[in-house]
Formats: structure tokens, sequence, C-alpha cells
């Protein structure tokens, strides 16, 4: 009973090691003393300039690194804090700040990198977008400034959330209509988080020539005089 009020994780501690041979032979101190790194009693108790060591593990997740900062948002950091406490000492902490890492980054590539149309034809242009970093990527936009109207975006965002995950390739479809002459395109993309990148392909224009071809036809190589003579262009 003495034991329980003033020491009761020991107490508890205690009910629970082995199995009840070993609880109903051994001794507190005994354990103690034994000093086993992989006994029980011994993590329950700290004795005079005694040092315990623990470990802890914790997963750091997407959404941590995307606040960047856990539990504070934008903090830079993860901050983890220990508390230990004791029957007799007061309750200390201790915080560590792990810096995180983020590197926002995107890729866009268009295709086909050339092409050849004809005179007044329409130029297709397909443009992959790719997260390239390890942070999620919001407020993605795509322009190209020789597309006839905006790109229009085909499909690729799995979950529909407007976030531009790992697993995600984002497809858009640049048309540039009426082509009359050579011209180099540029489509650029750019993020929320300052990711930006930019892809360029060409396009060559045919200008079909025109050209005739004359065959003349008599109907007779060998007329009579005053007979008419026909010929067939």
């Amino acid at each position: 009973d003495v034991l329980k009020e003033h020491v009761p994780l020991l107490a508890h501690a205690a009910g629970h090691v082995g199995d009840p041979q070993v609880r109903h032979r051994g001794t507190i101190g005994g354990s103690i003393a034994h000093a086993d790194p992989a006994s029980d009693l011994p993590a329950t108790t700290l004795a005079l300039a005694e040092t315990m060591t623990c470990t802890a593990t914790h997963t750091f997740t997407q959404a941590e690194l995307d606040n960047n900062g856990s539990p504070t948002a934008a903090s830079g950091v993860l901050t983890n804090t220990v508390t230990a406490s004791s029957n007799e000492a007061p309750t200390r902490t201790d915080s560590l700040d792990i810096p995180i890492s983020r590197n926002p980054a995107i890729n866009i590539a268009k295709t086909p990198g050339t092409q050849t149309v004809i005179s007044g034809g329409t130029a297709n242009f397909t443009l992959a977008v790719t997260n390239t970093g390890n942070v999620t990527l919001t407020g993605v936009i795509v322009t190209d400034a020789q597309c006839t109207g905006l790109p229009v975006y085909i499909g690729g965002d799995a979950n529909s959330d407007g976030r531009r995950q790992f697993t995600e390739t984002w497809t858009f479809l640049c048309s540039t209509i009426n082509v009359m002459s050579n011209f180099t395109n540029t489509a650029s993309v750019s993020t929320t988080q300052g990711a930006t990148d930019s892809d360029t392909a060409s396009v060559t224009v045919i200008v079909p020539q025109a050209d005739l071809e004359l065959t003349k036809l008599v109907s007779d190589a060998a007329p009579y005089v005053a007979t008419d003579i026909t010929f067939t262009l």
C-alpha cells in the first residue's frame, strides 16, 4: 500500500512483469539492481545521476510538408516536444525544431517539338504538366501566347481537387488556326508555390506551288487544202 501511494507507476509495473512465478520470487530491488536494460522495472525508476534513454518515431506526412510546418503551419520546422514526469521531481519538457526542406518544382513538355502545316492550316500541340518537386502544387496556370484562345484542359486531375499531386500528369491542348508563316511557340506554367517552367515548339509552313501543263493536239496531221483543222487543248 505504501508503494502504491508513493510510487504508483512502479506498483503498477510490478503487476505486469514476467509471469506469476517471476513476480512471486523476484523483488523490486533485485530487478533494479540487476540493471538489465531489457527488464521492465528499471524503466519506471531513475536513480541519482542516472540517465534514461528513450526513443520515439514520427511519420512525417505530405500534409506537414505542404503546410511547411508542424504543428505550426508556415513555421518552416517540424517541432517535436518531449515531456518527462515523475512522482518526486517537477515535470520537464524539451523541444527540437527540425528544418523542413521544400522544393516546389514543375515541368511542362510541349509536343510535337516540330511540325509542318500547309499555309492556312491548323497547328495542334499537347502540353503535359508534371510535378517534379516534393510539394503538392496549387493554382496551376498554363499559358501559350500563340494559342487561338486559351489552352484547353483535357484531363489528369485524378481526384478532381485542383491540386497537382506527384502521381498525376495534367494534359492540355493548344491549337493555332490559320497559320500563314513559320513560328516558334512557347508554353509556360506557373503555380501558387512559385514553381514555373516553359517549353517551346516550332511550326514550318508549306505554301503550295501553282503549276500548269498544256498539251495541244491536232485532229488531222495532213489536212487537205481548204479544210478545217481542229485542235484539242
